[in-house]
């Protein structure tokens, strides 16, 4: 019976522990390439849509419903003043408007049903994705009741009034019109600081997001 080599032994019993120990180590490296490289996709994702809500809310959709409230102003105030019909009628018409943005929010909702949340490791960061995507789903219900609000009330009453800014005596219709563009401006008004709330979380997500 020859003598066992232990030397070769011990070199592929070595050889075998760092192969397999190798093979992991670049499994291992490979895969968390592959994680921060999906990670930089997410981040780039999430920060080009949160970039493009802020530009639609602060740009055009907060002014321009502050602009329907300015013109709901100056209809109530020509009802209370007993104004010009002509003025009346033009800022009424220009105050029957609805203008509403919701964020896809589409990275973020994507991210929730692949279970991939976790790779956002910063725990503010996801607060306040949740946070933004709440707001916005809030403000959503919101456009959404002021719209029914319009359709269902101001429509019927301008379509069974529709004479009311040729007649002489309308005292009676026009204060039932200022009590309904009173309920149509709050509606409006909260909308729109939920539209505030939403930019706010959205710079608050940017800075997070940029520093990642």
């Amino acid at each position: 019976m020859p003598p066992v080599n232990w030397k070769d032994h011990f070199i592929n019993f070595i050889s075998v522990i760092l192969g397999v120990t190798l093979a992991f180590l670049i499994n291992s490296i490979a895969s968390s390439y592959k994680q921060q490289q999906e990670m930089k996709l997410i981040v780039l994702s999430i920060l080009e849509e949160i970039q493009e809500d802020i530009a639609a809310y602060e740009e055009y959709q907060i002014p321009y419903n502050k602009l329907i409230i300015e013109d709901i102003e100056k209809t109530l105030a020509l009802i209370e003043e007993n104004g010009n019909k002509d003025s009346l009628q033009f800022h009424f018409s220009k105050a029957m408007d609805v203008n509403n943005y919701s964020p896809s929010n589409v990275t973020f909702n994507s991210m929730i049903s692949s279970g991939k949340l976790d790779l956002l490791g910063n725990f503010y960061l996801r607060k306040n994705l949740y946070n933004y995507s709440l707001s916005a789903e809030e403000a959503k219900i919101k456009g959404i009741y002021q719209a029914d609000f319009l359709l269902n009330k101001i429509v019927p009453w301008t379509i069974e009034n529709n004479d009311v800014f040729a007649k002489e005596n309308a005292e009676k219709e026009l204060n039932q019109l200022g009590g309904l563009l009173g309920v149509y401006k709050e509606l409006i008004q909260g909308k729109i600081n939920q539209y505030e709330t939403i930019v706010e979380y959205g710079k608050e997500i940017k800075k997070e997001l940029e520093k990642l």
